[in-house]
C-alpha cells in the first residue's frame, strides 16, 4: 500500500509540473462571416523593432467560430482573418486587424464580424479587470461612435462630427488608463499605457514599475525607447540610414556629409503633418542654392504608396522625399530615432551630429537662425 501511494503521490506531483508548464491563453470568437477553411492568425509585436510576426494560427472548422491556444502572455497582440486558400500573412491584414492585450493567462471570448474585423469586442482576462472596465466601456462606445463616422461619405457633415465626438471619447479613455497604470505597476499593461508619454515623464514613470513588469515585453518596448531616445537627442550622432526617393534614387544620409540636413517625419494620413506643409516650403525657399543644406521629409507608417505618392502630389513639397519602408528585421529609420509623435523635425550639422530636435512650428524660427537665412 505504501509503495502504490508513493506511485500515486508521485504522479500527481508530475501532473502538476506538466500543467504548470503548459499555462496558456484561450481565445474563442464567435464571429459572423467565419467559413470553415478560413484561417486565423495570432501576430505579436517585436519589442525592438516594431514588427508583427505570426506566433499562433488556427483553421476554422465551424462556421462562425474559431478556438486558439497560445502561450504568449503580457504584450499586445493581433488577430487577422485570412479567408481559405489566402496567403497567409499578417501584413496584409494592416486595415483590418483587431489588436489587444494579453495580461497573463486567461481565457477571452471576441465577438463580431469579418466585415469589420478591426471593431472586435473582447471580454474576460484583462478586459474584466475592475479599475479598468470603466474605460474599456468608454472604448467600445467611442469606437461605436468612430465606425459608424467613418462608414459614412466624405461629403456628410455628421461624419467629421462623430470622428471628432470618438476622439474626445478616446482621450478620456487614455486619461482613465494612465490613472490605472500609476496604481498598478506590477501590470503589464500598466508599461504598455506608458509607452507614448513624453519621454521625461516616462523616464520616472518606468522605474516606477516592478522590476518583472520592467523586463515584461512592453517593458523592454520602453526601456529600448529611452535609451535610443536619449541617443538622439542634440549633441548626438545622428543614425545613418537608406530610403528609396519618390523618383527611385536610393539617399543614404551619410552621403550628405559637410552638409547641414534637415530631417522631416511625417506621414499623408498625418493633418498636423499636412498643415505644417506651407511654413515647410516657405522654409525650403528661404535655403541658398548652392544645396549646402539638404532638406529630406520621411513618409512613416503608410497603408500604401498610393496615399504618400497622392499627398506629395496635393503638398507639393519641394525637396527629397523619401519612404520608410519594412526593414526585414531591423530597427525602422523613426525607430532609430526614437519618433514617437508627427511631425518631429531634427537639423543634423555638417559633421552629421544633432543640433535641433523637435516639432517643426517650434523649431523653423531656431534652425534659420542658426544657419544664417533670411526670408526671400
Amino acid at each position: 500500500m505504501k509503495i502504490k501511494h508513493s506511485f500515486l503521490l508521485w504522479g500527481l506531483v508530475f501532473l502538476l509540473f506538466v500543467s504548470c508548464g503548459e499555462k496558456q491563453n484561450y481565445l474563442s470568437g464567435q464571429i459572423e462571416g467565419l467559413e470553415p477553411g478560413d484561417c486565423i492568425i495570432l501576430g505579436l509585436i517585436d519589442p525592438i523593432t516594431d514588427e508583427i510576426y505570426i506566433s499562433d494560427s488556427t483553421i476554422v472548422e465551424k462556421k462562425n467560430h474559431f478556438d486558439l491556444y497560445t502561450k504568449a502572455t503580457d504584450q499586445w497582440a493581433y488577430l487577422a482573418h485570412c479567408p481559405k486558400n489566402e496567403k497567409i500573412k499578417i501584413e496584409h491584414h494592416r486595415g483590418n486587424r483587431f489588436r489587444f492585450f494579453l495580461e497573463g493567462y486567461a481565457s477571452l471570448h471576441l465577438s463580431g464580424s469579418t466585415d469589420n474585423f478591426h471593431y472586435l469586442k473582447i471580454t474576460g482576462g484583462l478586459y474584466e479587470t475592475p479599475d479598468l472596465r470603466p474605460a474599456f466601456n468608454l472604448m467600445d462606445s467611442a469606437l461605436l461612435i468612430q465606425q459608424d463616422g467613418i462608414g459614412r461619405s466624405p461629403s456628410d457633415p455628421l461624419r467629421r462630427t462623430l470622428i471628432k465626438k470618438s476622439n474626445r471619447m478616446l482621450m478620456t479613455v487614455d486619461s482613465m488608463e494612465q490613472q490605472f497604470a500609476d496604481t498598478h505597476p506590477d501590470f503589464a499593461y500598466s508599461a504598455a499605457i506608458i509607452r507614448y508619454v513624453n519621454e521625461k515623464e516616462l523616464e520616472k514613470r518606468f522605474r516606477q514599475l516592478t522590476p518583472r513588469v520592467q523586463k515584461s515585453v512592453p517593458g523592454i518596448a520602453v526601456s529600448n525607447h529611452l535609451q535610443i531616445f536619449r541617443s538622439t537627442q542634440p549633441g548626438g550622432l545622428a543614425p545613418d540610414f537608406t530610403l528609396l526617393s519618390l523618383t527611385g534614387d536610393s539617399i543614404r544620409l551619410s552621403d550628405y556629409k559637410g552638409k547641414h540636413v534637415f530631417l522631416e517625419f511625417w506621414g499623408s494620413w498625418c493633418g498636423p503633418c499636412r498643415m505644417m506643409s506651407p511654413k515647410l516650403i516657405a522654409f525650403n525657399h528661404t535655403l541658398p542654392s548652392d544645396s549646402s543644406i539638404i532638406m529630406i521629409g520621411i513618409a512613416c507608417n503608410e497603408a500604401n504608396k498610393k496615399n504618400w505618392k497622392k499627398a506629395v502630389e496635393e503638398d507639393n513639397p519641394n525637396w527629397i522625399q523619401v519612404l520608410e519602408e519594412n526593414n526585414q528585421g531591423k530597427l525602422s529609420v523613426s525607430r532609430q530615432y526614437a519618433i514617437d509623435g508627427y511631425p518631429t523635425s531634427l537639423l543634423i550639422d555638417p559633421r552629421g551630429k544633432i543640433i535641433l530636435r523637435g516639432h517643426p512650428e517650434h523649431i523653423l524660427g531656431e534652425a534659420s537662425a542658426l544657419l544664417g537665412l533670411s526670408s526671400k
